[in-house]
């Protein structure tokens, strides 16, 4: 293996010649409060031991040190991410010339990090060293994964980004305040209502006095609260108005549009003189079928099904609910090919792949029959250029998994209006199936990696996703009066644990949504939270330390999910001032350290412990575990209710939490969970529920963010 391994160091560095990397190796002798394993050539696990865990690389020959080598890289993977990254570099190794990264986000997938020192070592970089420390943040208990590190030039990305990002940062950072501004600003004018009435919209609100105004159309492309993008069309009167307009025209269907009053100046550009409002959600908006919103009697759910074969069993579970993932890059394409049907939309034709619908139909009329679907919406990257184009945001891009879809365009608008009318209209209840909920994207306050839309402040960002949720209540609620949608976050609450404008704190986020909501008209949004337990594989969650019960929580998890539901039920969080927004526990599980009876039991008394804590709750509907089996993709995780699959066993074994979450709910929930109450320190299981106020209040928020 050491062979191989300088085999690829004698290859790279050739290539240094010509304007690459040299590896660089992690020394196992010299490291501090970290566990360290060599896997295999260059891939490293470790295990951070206390407050100040690092690691030396090897030393590097000075004749393989040429040109501007500044840039130490690697990919990492680390599901609950690392509070700081340090780089040192010498000799001397020393503060002095060191360079402070920031935090690693969690990352669940392998992810790259590209350090520049040159850039970060505050003017102490000089010339490319010949041996780096790596510090892993100060809390100990870490799993990390370490693969390709090396040492190299920036690439042309890097540096074209670089002579950019100044002056980009600075024009967006503009367009935050100006969003802000617009959001908090009281307008003499104001939009009551807006309402599509079958192929009429009206429009109600009122003038203020003494303004020439006129009301204002902006398409879901534009942008509007900046004064462009605004279609300027019929002149008010001062005082209340009431005008009805056709909701077709020119093949636009304008029930995607907002309204507002606006005026003109002198110099001829519009300003805003109202907020621009949505329809309201008691539109009659056609084509809905017969469909009431399905309450199931339990919470009991599964996350991220996939095969039939295991309808049964989720049946004699007892689960009522089910996650099902739609990645429309697998889904839709922006013309028919060969493998796709054809369909038309607006006028235009669009592809969707024959096999992926086939396996999503078998997926929907299974797990419909039986349990309320929910269906989390995801924009992966296509290998097509054009598909890309039009589906996913312009800015996103490595290292993001799933993007932001394109809503910057009129044609990135239309194409992901028809993929969710096409999936809105399939699933309506009829002989498909349906879908009752629906989830965009996935843990929004990773944007990064979960769903990029580049580097953005928070008010952008909240900008282009609020639009998405808005496209997917109005072209659900077309086919099913009772659907919902609903953001999904980690439970990250008060720590957004990243670099400004990759990652967000999850409150603030709720705190911008409910101002679009306030400001654009209200719709029906609820909340699909992964309370995963503080180290996602530590299942005695009730040890956490950073959950408290506090509205300033840096974390929500088992120990304290009263929090979210405390949270929800503040008047300013309710939905039109009087109904509770709902909860889907949407993504969590407990880790099973090995396949043996303590282990076992620990993750099951997890499973008692939580289940105790959300009975209560009035906000949560639903908690979907995650996984029904053990995955061996996920980093040494084993969350679910089944073992990893073995020869003869694709299925693997019942663990023992499988035998117990069958029983919650049930006549035998009380003989089959007593077993927990050693484990969690309680005489009675009706002792876990937090009892106690919560505290705390809001924090002010950074400005033009």
């Amino acid at each position: 293996m050491r062979f191989l391994w300088l085999l690829l160091c004698a290859f790279v560095w050739v290539m240094e010649a010509r304007g690459a990397s040299v590896p660089l190796e992690l020394d196992g002798r010299r490291v501090h409060e970290l566990r360290f394993e060599e896997k295999e050539a260059g891939q490293y696990v470790l295990e951070t031991q206390g407050s100040d865990p690092y690691v030396l690389t090897r030393e590097v020959a000075l004749d393989a040190l040429q040109g501007e080598l500044c840039v130490v890289a690697f990919e990492y993977f680390c599901p609950d991410g690392v509070d700081n990254l340090q780089v040192f570099f010498g000799p001397p190794l020393s503060a002095a010339q060191s360079a402070h990264y920031g935090p690693l986000a969690k990352a669940e997938t392998w992810q790259p990090v590209a350090v520049n020192l040159s850039a970060l070592a505050a003017g102490s970089w000089k010339s490319p060293a010949s041996q780096y420390r790596l510090d892993f943040g100060s809390r100990g208990g870490i799993g990390i994964r370490i693969r390709n590190l090396h040492l190299r030039t920036r690439d042309e990305r890097e540096v074209r980004l670089e002579t950019e990002a100044a002056e980009g940062e600075r024009h967006k950072r503009e367009r935050a305040l100006i969003l802000k501004g617009y959001l908090e600003r009281e307008y003499g004018s104001v939009i009551r209502s807006v309402r599509v009435r079958g192929e009429e919209i009206e429009v109600r609100g009122r003038v203020g006095a003494g303004r020439e105004a006129y009301l204002g159309e902006v398409e879901m492309h534009g942008v509007g609260w900046d004064g462009t993008g605004i279609r300027v069309g019929s002149r008010l009167s001062e005082g209340e108005f009431c005008v009805v307009l056709s909701r077709r025209e020119a093949g636009r269907d304008r029930l995607f549009s907002r309204w507002g009053v606006v005026s003109q100046r002198a110099d001829g550009q519009i300003v805003c003189d109202s907020h621009q409002v949505y329809a309201n959600p008691g539109s009659d908006l056609g084509n809905a079928v017969e469909a009431e919103r399905i309450r199931r009697r339990g919470k009991k759910g599964m996350g991220g099904v996939l095969s039939n074969a295991i309808s049964g069993e989720l049946r004699e579970m007892g689960v009522e609910h089910v996650t099902v993932n739609v990645d429309l890059r697998s889904l839709f394409g922006v013309t028919p090919r060969e493998g796709f049907h054809c369909y038309r939309f607006e006028g235009k034709e669009y592809g969707v792949s024959r096999s992926a619908l086939d396996a999503l139909d078998s997926t929907m009329r299974e797990f419909s029959a039986g349990s309320v679907v929910s269906a989390i919406v995801l924009v992966g990257f296509p290998k097509s250029t054009e598909d890309r184009r039009l589906m996913t945001h312009p800015e996103s891009g490595p290292p993001g998994v799933y993007a932001m879809p394109n809503l910057t365009s009129e044609e990135g608008v239309q194409f992901y209006r028809a993929a969710l009318a096409f999936l809105a209209e399939r699933y309506s209840g009829r002989e498909q199936g349906l879908i009752s909920h629906w989830i965009l994207h996935n843990e929004v306050d990773y944007a990064h990696t979960w769903t990029n839309m580049g580097e953005q402040p928070m008010a952008l960002f909240m900008d282009q996703y609020a639009r998405s949720m808005r496209i997917a209540y109005l072209t659900a609620r077309q086919w099913n009066p009772a659907a919902d949608v609903f953001i999904s976050l980690t439970h990250n609450w008060m720590t957004p644990e990243g670099k400004e404008g990759r990652n967000y704190c999850v409150r603030e986020m709720l705190e911008r949504l409910v101002s679009h909501s306030k400001r654009e008209g209200d719709f029906e949004w609820g909340i699909a939270y992964h309370p995963y337990p503080e180290s996602l594989f530590e299942p005695a969650t009730w040890r956490d330390r950073r959950a408290v019960w506090d509205f300033d929580t840096e974390l929500i998890t088992p120990k304290n999910i009263e929090v979210l539901d405390a949270y929800l039920h503040r008047p300013e969080m309710l939905y039109q001032g009087k109904a509770l927004r709902r909860v889907l526990l949407s993504e969590q599980g407990f880790h099973t350290r090995n396949e043996g009876v303590e282990a076992q039991r620990l993750q099951a008394a997890a499973l008692v412990y939580i289940w105790h804590k959300i009975r209560p709750l009035e906000s949560i509907e639903a908690f979907h575990n995650h996984r029904w089996q053990d995955h061996p993709g996920e980093g040494g995780l084993m969350v679910g209710l089944r073992t990893l699959p073995s020869p003869g066993k694709p299925f693997g074994e019942r663990k023992f939490a499988w035998e117990v979450y069958a029983a919650l709910d049930t006549p035998r929930e009380a003989e089959i969970t007593a077993f927990a109450k050693e484990i969690l320190g309680v005489q009675h299981l009706e002792e876990i529920p937090h009892r106690a106020p919560i505290t705390g209040g809001v924090r002010p928020r950074p400005p033009g963010r």
